[in-house]
């Protein structure tokens, strides 16, 4: 007889590895099921109210029997052959709530208890986008990890190989540029300036789009408008950093093209125009 039983074929009460249960392949009656749940209705469990700190528990749920437990289920997962008898298994009327109807209370509830938890996630998204998110703090912090060079260059490689979208008014130049004949390589990364739109290497010349919005478009514009709202710049300050950012490319020898989103929705032959005078077409 295996170790964990007792000599009259009763469990002792505690397992061992090799034990077989004297339950297997058994099951309850529907009578015994009804005792069971009689007796258990009645019964409080001795951890009610407790809590990690009380000695009774403490006895019992320690450090390292906690350090067990979790060690046991990290990096664990279902194979597909289990996930598939848990699915069957919880089908149909297999399933605890098969049949049952929830009430509208129930309903509300649910429906009460997501509109708050929606509401506070909110507020939470708007206070983060209300504060300043580059504060001197963080610029002073950026400083100084960009002076050490081996940071510096894991940020410009981190850009050099970042993905960005085109837009419509650069896809619309790009085909421009590519049925003209040009070779052109995009978000290419210039040192000293950054990433430039478009670069013609035959040319040694840099297309930039500018968004109406986003470099805030002087026809549209004043210089005190604010256009972020959230960090509270003016559209001064983004000409100013626009014209920093052309003349940089300039010392270095660079032609520069700048083409404006609302020309090039309305009158793209103008920037064909532009492009041309490059090839001297």
């Amino acid at each position: 007889m295996p170790s964990g039983y007792a000599k009259n074929g009763v469990n002792k009460g505690q397992f061992k590895k090799g034990c077989i249960s004297i339950m297997k392949g058994k099951h309850h009656t529907k009578e015994s099921i009804e005792k069971i749940s009689k007796n258990s209705s009645h019964h409080v469990a001795w951890n009610k109210g407790l809590t990690i700190e009380d000695p009774r528990v403490a006895k019992i749920f320690t450090k390292e029997r906690a350090d067990k437990i979790s060690k046991t289920s990290t990096g664990r997962k279902h194979t597909k052959e289990s996930k598939g008898k848990i699915s069957k298994a919880n089908m149909g009327k297999n399933n605890g709530m098969y049949g049952i109807k929830q009430s509208k209370e129930t309903i509300n509830k649910r429906i009460a208890s997501t509109q708050k938890v929606e509401s506070k996630r909110r507020k939470h998204i708007s206070k983060t986008f209300k504060e300043p998110i580059f504060n001197k703090k963080f610029r002073n912090i950026m400083k100084v990890a960009m002076a050490r060079p081996e940071v510096r260059e894991k940020y410009i490689n981190s850009t050099i190989h970042r993905k960005f979208c085109d837009m419509k008014p650069e896809i619309l130049i790009y085909n421009v540029v590519v049925n003209a004949g040009y070779k052109i390589e995009k978000q290419f990364f210039i040192k000293g300036v950054g990433i430039v739109d478009f670069y013609l290497p035959d040319y040694n010349t840099i297309i930039e789009v500018f968004g109406d919005f986003w470099h805030a478009n002087p026809k549209k514009y004043k210089p005190n408008h604010i256009i972020f709202k959230n960090k509270k710049i003016k559209a001064k300050h983004i000409w100013n950093k626009d014209s920093k950012r052309i003349g940089n490319a300039k010392k270095l020898g660079y032609k520069i093209i700048v083409l404006w989103e609302k020309n090039i929705t309305n009158n793209i032959n103008s920037c064909i125009k532009k492009i041309n005078k490059i090839g001297g077409i």
